[in-house]
């Protein structure tokens, strides 16, 4: 059972936010993840 979530606000800065993404999954490939995105133009949604 995973005790750990985190909750990550996303805004205009989509390689950063898959680079994010890849970090986390390779460090603790079993938390929980969730992005929220703010009005994101460039993809991130």
């Amino acid at each position: 059972m995973n005790n750990i979530s985190l909750l990550i606000g996303l805004k205009n800065n989509l390689e950063y936010s898959k680079s994010c993404y890849h970090s986390i999954r390779e460090n603790f490939p079993e938390i929980e993840i969730v992005f929220v995105s703010y009005g994101s133009t460039d993809g991130n949604q």
